[in-house]
């Protein structure tokens, strides 16, 4: 940013009270505020003999509630300079005597008080009470300009919302009555903010400075970690690969990736350290798939063998056509042990034997035609021919037996026709008149509308065994003999 935005920004917070304050530079502000949403990262505040100083390494993630107990280090925000941690006040019950371990707690934030005070606000609490709190592109102007020799007083610092007079220090802001059943247990953010602002201009010289090494931090932390989403899902890739190959002969598990975890550094050289990040991170992926391989060659000697000596078993105990095509199904498409066209001899051999068996207990049609739907597509033994030929010998033998019974039946009838006479039964009721070759029935069960009696022609009178038929006085034979 050039020198002469940046001094007209520096003039929204200096002397806010004066009337004669001249407009804001909204140029200079909007590419600071657009600098700070940039910021991706979060730093860590550290305690060391008496002095607050910036942690080496930066950090995407957030800390636990229980961060605001600590003594010696905090995290913040690289955004808001406020805790990157739940800091919420909470109560401590004065009757169960609670409130004494964290007043001896050695922290220089922590605090223990009879009311809730601003100090102990949060930075999503002052933004839902209205207020601007946090590193601002109006406070990083104010702290370049007192870095320059500028005085800055209290209300400035009101005014844009920040929780901190710089340097009048924190003040305890009572915002309700004494209670007497607890003590409220606080997390100073006043003074957290002031130390870290003051570590900050320590070691990056001002605000500004911190602002620009964010922003090109958070910048190659992005690039950084889509690189490292990038190799690491290259990497899963060729382990699903080779763990696709093991899965043909044993469910065996390859052990689990790990994605490489590295950390931006806080202050020096961002370009030459996120090279050297980009460096390491190769040279992990590369040794990882070195021993990814390594322990799939492993793996796969083991995993091949095991499946080897499963098919050898699996021959072994084959002891019929059926459980050998099951073998043969099974590990045709993957025959390490080189034992399919054994299989497939002897599954000819097992169904030749059970074939001539099956042939041998032929004893009616049906028994033949099962023998030919079970063997036309497997015919080893050669046999369905010759059961074809038995069923068709058996069907002329009976078409033959039944032509001599229908011309015996035929004899029989005819002669009992040439005896019949008045008087004589037949299937539909008693002879009672004749004129050869026609012979008048009385029908045994008349239908109610029609004639009790009928003529019938000699070929159409049949003996009284064969029952009577009476569909409108059309009289046939229940069981026709000659079929």
């Amino acid at each position: 940013m050039n020198k002469p935005l940046f001094a007209s920004a520096v003039a929204l917070t200096v002397l806010a009270g004066c009337s004669s304050t001249p407009p804001v530079n909204e140029k200079a502000s909007a590419e600071i505020q657009a600098k700070i949403e940039q910021i991706k990262l979060n730093g860590t505040l550290l305690r060391q003999q008496g002095r607050f100083v910036i942690a080496p390494t930066l950090s995407v993630k957030k800390g636990s509630s229980k961060d605001k107990l600590a003594t010696a280090s905090w995290q913040f925000s690289g955004k808001t300079l406020f805790p990157a941690f739940h800091s919420g006040r909470f109560e401590c019950s004065l009757s169960k005597d609670e409130c004494k371990k964290y007043e001896e707690i050695d922290s220089p934030f922590l605090k223990v008080s009879t009311t809730d005070s601003d100090y102990g606000d949060t930075y999503e609490e002052r933004v839902a009470d209205g207020k601007k709190p946090g590193m601002s592109a109006a406070e990083v102007g104010n702290l370049a300009l007192a870095s320059a020799g500028a005085m800055l007083i209290a209300p400035a610092l009101v005014v844009v919302g920040t929780p901190l007079a710089l340097i009048g220090g924190t003040t305890n802001l009572i915002s309700h009555g004494s209670v007497w059943s607890h003590n409220w247990v606080e997390f100073d953010h006043d003074n957290f903010y002031e130390q870290t602002v003051v570590a900050i201009q320590s070691r990056y010289g001002s605000l500004e400075n911190y602002l620009d090494y964010m922003v090109s931090a958070s910048a190659e932390y992005s690039a950084l970690t889509l690189h490292n989403k990038s190799l690491y899902a290259d990497l899963n890739r060729l382990k699903e690969d080779k763990s696709a190959m093991l899965n043909q002969y044993q469910s065996i598990e390859l052990k689990r990736l790990e994605a490489y975890k590295f950390e931006m550094p806080a202050y020096g050289n961002i370009k030459t350290a996120s090279a050297d990040i980009h460096s390491q991170m190769e040279v992990y992926y590369a040794n990882s798939q070195i021993d990814l391989q390594s322990e799939f060659g492993e793996k796969f000697v083991k995993a091949k063998a095991l499946y080897v000596k499963k098919q050898e078993e699996a021959y072994a105990s084959a002891k019929s056509s059926t459980a050998m095509m099951r073998f043969i199904k099974k590990y045709e498409k993957l025959d390490e042990a080189q034992l399919i066209n054994q299989a497939k001899n002897k599954w000819s051999t097992f169904v030749k034997k059970e074939q001539k068996v099956a042939f041998d207990n032929i004893k009616t049609i049906s028994d033949a035609n099962n023998f030919i739907a079970t063997y036309q597509n497997i015919d080893e033994a050669k046999l369905v021919g010759s059961a074809r030929d038995l069923v068709a010998k058996a069907e002329q033998r009976i078409q033959k037996e039944k032509l001599e019974k229908r011309k015996a039946i035929l004899v029989g009838l005819e002669s009992w026709r040439k005896g019949l006479s008045v008087g004589d039964q037949t299937f539909c009721g008693r002879v009672i008149d004749e004129k050869y070759p026609m012979f008048q029935i009385a029908i045994s069960q008349p239908l109610r509308g029609f004639s009790d009696t009928i003529w019938l022609e000699k070929d159409k009178v049949f003996e009284s065994w064969s029952g009577c038929n009476n569909r409108n006085n059309q009289l046939t034979p229940i069981s026709n003999p000659l079929g």
